[in-house]
């Protein structure tokens, strides 16, 4: 696990404005990211999915989670989980 994986956490919106604003934000700072209609709620359903590459790790992960939840408070979104797909 020393190497470095594409993480993806996804961060969910109840408006296509809030998740676009957000989305706005990682934009400026490089980050990729992807809209996503989320069909799991009718209260948030919309979805930023955001990708990092990143050395797993406890630390790394919940940092960068952190990271995206102060950004995400301001605009009503909240975390949805994480995941990356197995080499």
């Amino acid at each position: 696990m020393a190497e470095k994986r594409d993480v993806e956490f996804a961060v969910v919106f109840a408006t296509e404005d809030e998740a676009l604003k957000f989305g706005e934000i990682l934009l400026v700072n490089r980050q990729q990211v992807l809209l996503c209609d989320n069909q799991e709620s009718k209260d948030y359903p919309y979805e930023i999915i955001a990708t990092i590459a990143m050395v797993l790790s406890y630390q790394a992960i919940t940092e960068y989670e952190g990271l995206l939840q102060q950004y995400a408070a301001d605009l009503n979104g909240i975390i949805d989980g994480w995941g990356c797909h197995a080499h």
